[in-house]
């Protein structure tokens, strides 16, 4: 999804507030598709007469109505007319759908999300429904079930309180053109708000990203935002193989420069990445020019599953 974004002219000629909300409600239906459709239904006579583009309309909305901090007027407000954009006659059906939702619904999720959060910071194990586990968190009630089973209940709720929050931005250094400390403070004249993430040197959650855009950072290739399982993972691969580096999927080259910084931590080696789409390709090849690693990375338009051919 988010390569589909990244490519949309329409998405990208919005406003950085504009296009954060957009980006959240899409993967917060996405998250929550289920339990949406759930509460949506609820009060519809015959949910299977939806139409498709009138219940996709209905899930944004319900999911800034159910659980976002818009004003519950504004909400449905802007869903109604969202529904008359593709339905002019369901407009009147959204209203009275929107409505229910927002004094109905909405009272439920955020009791359950308080239940959640409680269990969720609790050091005992504590009675939590895998109904109010899934209102909380869009994860269907079987599979919240299951984690309460298998993971006990301050797991499954630690699991669920963070499910639909927005994931935080964390940057990574070019480990060859900055130290950490240097990184910080240019972080910082940035009014970025950074905080260093422990246990991976030259990492920082950005406690205020929106000035990451226009700081120039990632288009210099200063840095690389990238989550910190994946810079984890980065980091165990080098130190677990010795050698020169293949990458499969390389897709647009953030992991090929945190690959790279973690070598040279480690060992100076070469890193040949691979990619199916042309285009991929040819965006890590500019990165890692401007990164300045063109001698260490290569990037080629490959399908690895190609590596077992005679030959190769």
């Amino acid at each position: 999804m988010r390569d589909l974004a990244r490519d949309d002219a329409a998405l990208a000629a919005l406003q950085p507030a504009d296009r954060a909300l957009a980006m959240r409600l899409a993967m917060g239906v996405t998250s929550a598709q289920g339990v949406l459709d759930q509460l949506i239904d609820h009060y519809v006579k015959r949910p299977s007469s939806l139409e498709p583009r009138v219940r996709d309309a209905l899930r944004l909305a319900a999911f800034e109505v159910c659980y976002l901090d818009t004003p519950s007027a504004a909400s449905v407000s802007q869903g109604v007319e969202l529904v008359r954009s593709v339905a002019p006659r369901a407009a009147g059906m959204a209203n009275a759908i929107l409505r229910k939702l927002a004094a109905q619904e909405r009272p439920r999720v955020d009791a359950a999300r308080t239940v959640v959060g409680a269990a969720a910071d609790s050091s005992e194990p504590c009675d939590v429904a895998p109904e109010e586990l899934s209102l909380a968190s869009g994860i269907p009630a079987w599979l919240c079930a299951r984690l309460l089973d298998e993971r006990g209940s301050q797991q499954a709720a630690s699991l669920c309180a963070c499910q639909l929050e927005p994931a935080p931005v964390v940057v990574a250094a070019h480990g060859l053109r900055h130290r950490a400390a240097e990184l910080e403070r240019m972080l910082a004249e940035a009014d970025m708000d950074p905080q260093t993430v422990a246990g991976l040197p030259g990492s920082f959650v950005l406690r205020n990203a929106a000035p990451l855009a226009a700081s120039g950072l990632v288009e210099h290739a200063d840095v690389a935002v990238s989550d910190v399982s994946a810079q984890l993972v980065c980091r165990i691969a080098v130190d677990a193989a010795p050698g020169d580096v293949l990458e499969i999927g390389q897709g647009r080259g953030t992991k090929s420069l945190l690959l790279a910084t973690a070598c040279d931590a480690v060992h100076p080696r070469s890193i040949v990445g691979v990619d199916t789409v042309p285009y991929k390709v040819r965006v890590t090849q500019r990165r890692m020019r401007e990164a300045g690693l063109e001698q260490t990375v290569s990037s080629l338009v490959f399908d690895a599953c190609g590596l077992d051919e005679p030959g190769l």
